[in-house]
């Protein structure tokens, strides 16, 4: 696999804006949109409420769209590559800048092998952006990529984010001396995706209250309320909550200078909503231990 090297100099990052995010994801939409035209696929995006993501939780979802992508190349014959590893640091638009234009440039290239001439697409600067905005185009992006046919996220892919959400648990309670047994979380059999959703939601509420609780484990703009949801939850939207949730918790680890890099979780075999199921919730025990309310019942 090749390493793809992404990077900008500082004072390039930090001029970025949304508005430079966004303009970068409507040509993704611009080529994808062409791609599903030639392939006759027909794209399922139903907006939802507006979520009012920061640029972390803007990346983190890029960089899901980045693995699907990969999953595409692979499909039409094309190399693939990887991401750099995460810094533990406050996300800024510079950053998701980074990933989105890569994924420009992989997305760009995928033009040839679906008949089409290669091209840049061309979009206009935009003004008033939010990271909430570019937040949605990416979320049509992910359906324009779902409608090309990639498989479809399954309870392997969302292992690795618990997995991994865990392991940053561990660290964040290791950090502030405290220490707990995760085994003391019982197996849980014959669980859903929607089961997995709410323990992800509660998780969220759980992170939300201990680090309101304590000055000195307050995150930038504080932690993101997961929306409910009323319709059959997927793989796919449980992978996008846990997202939303590892990355404030990347932000916690930043508050608490915990390490340099985000450790991601090897890939597993296997796994069922039940298995990830478990893991959210030793990461919620992990979480109450710091707090001074009643923790949950595990």
């Amino acid at each position: 696999m090749v390493v793809l090297l992404l990077g900008m100099s500082p004072t390039d990052a930090t001029s970025k804006t949304p508005n430079h995010v966004f303009q970068i994801t409507e040509k993704i939409l611009i080529h994808l949109t062409e791609i599903n035209e030639r392939n006759f696929s027909q794209t399922n995006f139903n907006p939802a409420e507006k979520i009012p993501a920061l640029p972390r939780h803007v990346y983190f979802l890029a960089r899901e769209q980045w693995r699907k992508v990969q999953l595409l190349r692979f499909m039409n014959g094309l190399d693939t590559s990887s991401l750099p590893g995460i810094t533990i640091s406050e996300i800024t638009p510079g950053d998701v800048l980074s990933v989105t234009e890569a994924l420009l440039q992989d997305i760009r290239e995928l033009g040839p092998a679906y008949g089409l001439a290669d091209h840049a697409a061309s979009a206009p600067l935009p003004s008033g952006k939010k990271p909430a905005d570019v937040y949605e185009n990416l979320l049509r992006i992910s359906a324009q990529l779902d409608a090309l046919g990639i498989p479809a996220t399954v309870p392997n892919d969302v292992y690795r984010v618990a997995d991994t959400l865990l392991s940053s648990m561990e660290r964040v309670t290791s950090e502030a001396g405290v220490r707990v047994n995760i085994d003391d979380v019982a197996e849980s059999n014959g669980r859903s995706p929607s089961d997995v959703y709410n323990a992800v939601r509660d998780l969220s509420e759980a992170l939300e209250r201990v680090t309101k609780e304590n000055a000195s484990l307050a995150i930038k703009n504080g932690v993101l309320e997961i929306p409910a949801k009323n319709e059959a939850v997927t793989p796919s939207d449980v992978i996008v909550a846990l997202n939303l949730v590892l990355a404030d918790t990347v932000s916690l680890m930043a508050v608490q200078k915990t390490s340099d890099t985000l450790e991601m979780a090897s890939y597993s075999g296997g796994k069922t909503p039940s298995d990830v199921y478990r893991l959210v919730r030793q990461s919620h025990l992990l979480i109450d231990s710091m707090g001074s309310g009643t923790p949950s019942s595990f």
